[in-house]
Formats: structure tokens, sequence, C-alpha cells
């Protein structure tokens, strides 16, 4: 599901080429779909703080969900947005396939399934480096969702969390094309990254790691 954050909005506000713009509107598509977005803002003891309006109940909110052609606050959603965990079993491949879905609409993508970064060129003005990031945070779990089909691998919520929050060491030692092509141990890498605990048992997957691979982890 796609959605919008305040965020955002605030960025394409503040970036408008048109002096005098309304502060209380913004403009922007989704999809080539158009929208117009009323903000609000709300008094705080370091000023304003903004936040969206739901065109249908008028409510504040952080984010609004796309649900067909409207924008919607998830009160006003005909569903859960968490729907797509119900009956999916922890660290699964449904479960890690909607974690990508996440990963995905928070970042603009419009996820294919099997993922393949080669399916995703930078888009303009998206910084390199955090775009070369969440490529290889959505290929990981794409591998990871792999193990859980093919391998009927479980992985704990740490070491999906680990790789969300970019503590996993396999995200700085391998390429994106190294992480589509071997099956890796996700719990080593969480292991094996400064400053996580040691406290859960690597599964014992032998990771295809290329010697200098396997030289930087000897050496982390």
């Amino acid at each position: 599901m796609h959605y919008i954050d305040v965020k955002n909005v605030m960025e394409v506000i503040k970036g408008s080429e048109y002096p005098g713009t309304d502060q209380s509107n913004a403009y922007l598509s989704i999809d080539d779909q158009p929208f117009h977005v009323k903000i609000t803002y709300q008094k705080t003891g370091f000023g304003e703080k903004p936040f969206l309006c739901c065109p249908k109940c008028g409510s504040r909110r952080v984010k609004l969900y796309l649900h067909g052609k409207v924008l919607l606050c998830r009160e006003c959603l005909p569903y859960s947005i968490y729907s797509g965990l119900t009956h999916s079993t922890e660290g699964g491949k449904k479960y890690i396939r909607y974690i990508m879905e996440r990963v995905a609409m928070k970042n603009g993508i419009v996820l294919k399934v099997p993922f393949y970064y080669g399916d995703y060129p930078k888009p303009r003005g998206k910084n390199e480096d955090e775009w070369v990031m969440t490529l290889l945070k959505l290929q990981a779990l794409e591998n990871m969702r792999n193990q859980a089909i093919f391998l009927n691998k479980r992985y704990l919520r740490r070491t999906i969390r680990s790789v969300l929050q970019e503590k996993n060491i396999f995200l700085y030692v391998c390429e994106l094309y190294d992480i589509d092509r071997y099956f890796y141990d996700w719990d080593k890498g969480y292991i094996d990254f400064p400053g996580n605990p040691n406290d859960i048992e690597a599964s014992g997957l032998t990771s295809n790691a290329n010697a200098y691979q396997r030289a930087t982890l000897k050496s982390s």
C-alpha cells in the first residue's frame, strides 16, 4: 500500500517554485494520480508541528494511505494496515514479504516480487548512498524470503530488525550482486555487527562469502 508522510509533503511545500504558496495546502501525485492535501499545525514549545488532514474525517495524521483513488487515515480505511501479518508465521516468507512491502512503500517503490535490485534505477533527486542502502535492505529481505521458501528458514525479529536498522554486517561487506546470487546467514551478520548483543546462535548455514568478504568479517 502506498502512503504519504507529512515529512514528504512538507518537502514538497518547501521546495515549491511558486512564491507565496499557501503552506496550509500541498499538491502532489502518487502513481500519476494528483492529490490535494490540507495541512494543519499544532503549537508546541518549539514552534508549530505540521499534520496531514484526513480528507474523510478531518483528523490530524502523520500518514495518509492510498485506497483506490483517495487518501485516508488508517481509521477510515476499510481494513487494518496490519492485515498482511494475519495468519503468517513470524520470520517466514509471508512475514518477510510484508516487511518488504512496508520498506518499499516508505521509499516510494512499487514492489515487484521476486525482488531484483536491477529493476529499480535511482530516481532523480535521490541520494545515491541512501538509495543503494534501500536496495540492499530489500535485496537482503528477498534473500531471507527465499531461504524461508527453499530451506524452511525462520528469522528472529531482531535479525530482521538488524537489516532494517542497518546493523547487519552483510549490508556492508556484500555487494547487491552477491546478495541476489548467494544465500547468507543473516543471524551471523547480526552477531558480527559491532555493538549488537551476542545472544543468539547462527543457524549454521554456510555463507557464500568471497575471500574479501571473509577477511572483512574477521577484521570487524
